[in-house]
């Protein structure tokens, strides 16, 4: 029921963090934090080791960027942050993927003038 004023929130945000708004100081304390607590679990089992090893290889890293990580994330500041996602984050070249019943969802969806709502079957295949 809240799926299309969720979207239209949640590129507000994503604008705002880009230039209206930037994100502050308490904002990125939090992100950091989070990040920084959740880090080992991810990291706790082989499996996890081996995922972050795969990111790490993938992205064209050293693995030494492993213990380099928590340092690294605790001295993200919010000027860092706007610059980044000035950089990188572009909502209107964003594809969005929503999972709903459709019919309770399609029409807002199309009223936000997101653009082009694409359906698309459980296997990935367009619906027409």
């Amino acid at each position: 029921a809240k799926t299309d004023s969720s979207l239209i929130e949640f590129m507000r945000e994503l604008r705002d963090i880009r230039a209206g708004r930037p994100v502050t100081e308490e904002e990125v304390a939090f992100a950091r934090r989070t990040i920084i607590q959740s880090y080992p679990r991810s990291i706790e089992t082989n499996a996890g080791v081996v995922n972050q090893l795969a990111d790490l290889a993938f992205f064209g890293l050293p693995e030494a960027e492993m213990a380099n990580f928590l340092t690294r994330v605790q001295a993200v500041k919010p000027a860092d942050v706007t610059r980044v996602a000035r950089r990188y984050l572009q909502p209107d070249q964003f594809t969005i993927v929503v999972v709903g019943d459709l019919s309770q969802i399609r029409p807002g969806i199309e009223a936000l003038g997101l653009g082009p709502v694409t359906v698309l079957d459980a296997d990935g295949m367009a619906l027409h």
